[in-house]
């Protein structure tokens, strides 16, 4: 009579194992061809082809998919955007780091009128290739492409997870999008994911002129539309409260006092020029002008952005109107500096472009990862650190070592870059990236003492 209930609780124990849902995500397809990335050549095919397999995928009964926001938020919180750094051995890692079992790496590749889908299932935990398997299409059926992908990886999950239900997968219909199109729509759903929301609408518009029938493109854009509603009632009722609450000499002072010990000079510099014209009343007794101490405080915050030529202007009025102010020292000092930095980037500009133009020329039966390498050092050296971050994030991290150089060691002076522009959120991200894909790196001790030390 024993056997009766242990083997009850077997079958039960199995039967709620298999309920249990698995838990999946699809990342970003990769473009075959690509082995370095412009910054102004986004993958927006990758990206529509990824959030057009996700609206079928999430037909399966049977596995919780993760969604394609999730992926990006982990994408802008790090450098794992970059070309290169998405393979076999770092796709696992990303994938525990979203919270999936299983997640399916996909490629493509356009040849003509063809397009081709290469896809692998990979397992998080053992960081093995489960599944493999390869679809291909026309480049005027798009929709017809992703259906064909989504039933071949359905049917590769259904072979490794017997439990799932992929039976309205075959139900579904598709719509006829031309890669074109689809570009487009991966191209506004790069400008929603980036905030620029007119811009994605539009977008998103231009692509229900041509389809107009098409739901996703539809579900898209009323998705958009609803959120930057809901964005500009926040906006208004944040404007709302911030304008009923009275801001007094103390709350003032506590506030700058706190963005300047942090560093956040775009914030300092914002409530300084807000109430540059209309300071709070200054208690009686005061030891300076609340005009000296706002005004300085606008030069401190322009510095610590290296705005040189404001800092030059703010601050040679600041020396006319406050002969005897505390500040009058340091701000003289702002002035010499930015106008030492404004002479020096002057000089460069002479040189630079033939310096890249050498670089280039030298290193050109290299590739494109290392003429993009040496000319980030170049541009580093000569301090266009906007200019040298955007060459860096173009080199492959994985020729690093065919071009003399290691991945962590592009990945700091991403990070040199963020510290010096400067951009503590950027230096975050970097240090974020390089701590997943280089653990041991001798880079991340100094980086984490750095990062404390960043303005904003």
């Amino acid at each position: 009579m024993k056997l009766l209930p242990i083997l009850f609780l077997v079958v039960f124990s199995s039967l709620f194992s298999q309920s249990e849902n698995i838990t999946v995500s699809l990342l970003y397809f990769s473009d075959m061809e690509k082995t370095s990335q412009n910054s102004s050549d986004k993958n927006y095919i990758g990206k529509a082809l990824t959030e057009l397999s996700y609206t079928e995928l999430f037909r399966i009964k049977g596995i919780s998919l993760i969604e394609r926001n999730s992926l990006e938020k982990l994408l802008n919180e790090t450098e794992l955007s970059m070309t290169g750094i998405v393979d076999d051995t770092t796709a696992p890692k990303i994938g525990k780091m979203l919270g999936a079992k299983t997640i399916i790496d996909g490629t493509y590749l356009v040849s003509g009128s063809k397009c081709i889908v290469t896809y692998k299932i990979i397992d998080t935990e053992k960081g093995i290739i489960l599944k493999a398997g390869t679809v291909s299409g026309t480049t005027d059926n798009i929709g017809d492409l992703v259906k064909n992908f989504t039933l071949s990886a359905a049917a590769s999950l259904k072979e490794i997870y017997p439990s799932i239900d992929i039976t309205q997968m075959k139900s579904s219909s598709t719509a006829k999008i031309s890669i074109s199109s689809a570009k487009i729509f991966g191209n506004a759903l790069d400008m929603k994911d980036r905030g620029k929301h007119s811009e994605a609408a539009e977008l998103f518009k231009k692509l229900l002129e041509s389809n107009p029938d098409y739901k996703v493109f539809k579900t898209a854009l009323i998705d958009l539309e609803k959120r930057v509603s809901d964005y500009d009632k926040a906006r208004e009722e944040a404007i709302k409260k911030d304008a009923e609450q009275p801001m007094t000499w103390n709350n003032f002072m506590k506030l700058t006092t706190t963005y300047v010990s942090s560093m956040k000079f775009t914030m300092l510099y914002e409530i300084s020029i807000k109430y540059r014209n209309n300071p709070p009343q200054i208690p009686e007794g005061y030891i300076m002008e609340s005009s000296e101490l706002i005004n300085y405080y606008i030069i401190a915050a322009l510095n610590g952005l290296n705005k040189y030529s404001e800092v030059i202007h703010e601050g040679e009025a600041f020396l006319q109107n406050y002969p005897s102010s505390v500040y009058y020292t340091a701000v003289k000092t702002y002035v010499r500096l930015s106008s030492e930095n404004l002479k020096e980037r002057e000089k460069n500009k002479t040189t630079i472009s033939n310096s890249l133009k050498a670089i280039e020329g030298k290193f050109s039966s290299q590739g494109e990862s290392a003429q993009n390498y040496y000319k980030g050092i170049e541009l580093y050296s000569k301090k266009f650190y906007k200019e040298a971050y955007e060459t860096f994030r173009k080199v492959n991290l994985k020729e690093s070592a065919s071009i003399g150089t290691t991945g962590d060691n592009i990945l700091f002076y991403i990070f040199q870059c963020h510290a010096l522009i400067p951009d503590k959120k950027g230096a975050e991200k970097a240090l974020k990236t390089m701590e997943i894909l280089y653990p041991d790196s001798e880079y991340i001790s100094g980086m984490k003492t750095q990062i404390d030390f960043i303005g904003e």
